[in-house]
């Protein structure tokens, strides 16, 4: 990447040599450095797993769990954090950023379904203690 990086700076060059006129080397060029960079699959942790089993049934976002496993994953880590929670799942919900294509329906109604869950909750419930115990608290979303 890095390569082609230099080669399009130096053919933009004013008085460079360019490639041979039969080779459209710039438009091939460009076309390369458009493409995305393929990310590696996210995967739900251990953690989130266990953050899941742990909702009641009828709030537990599957949906968002099969198409937005690393929004899942992040949710889970700071689910302990009332304030935080609520930043993440608001930015979640509403567009802050602008023209952001945002999620499926059906998506978007387990996030509103596990807000409106999250806000009902006094301190996390002590059936969920364990699960962020200081032993949990270094895991990192991988």
């Amino acid at each position: 990447m890095k390569f082609l990086q230099r080669l399009r700076r130096r053919l933009e060059r004013p008085g460079s040599v360019s490639a041979a006129p039969e080779f459209e080397t710039t438009s091939m060029l460009a076309a390369q450095l458009k493409k995305p960079v393929e990310e590696r699959p996210v995967e739900i942790t251990a953690l989130s797993k266990k953050w899941l089993m742990g909702l009641p049934r009828e709030v537990r976002p599957m949906q968002l769990a099969q198409r937005h496993a690393r929004v899942v994953n992040q949710l889970a880590l700071c689910w302990r954090d009332h304030e935080l929670t609520e930043r993440v799942l608001s930015s979640l919900i509403v567009d802050q950023r602008g023209g952001r294509q945002g999620f499926a329906a059906e998506v978007l109604g387990e996030l509103m379904n596990l807000r409106e869950f999250h806000a009902d909750r006094k301190d996390g419930g002590d059936e969920q203690d364990a699960l962020w115990a200081d032993s949990t608290l270094a895991i990192a979303d991988r």
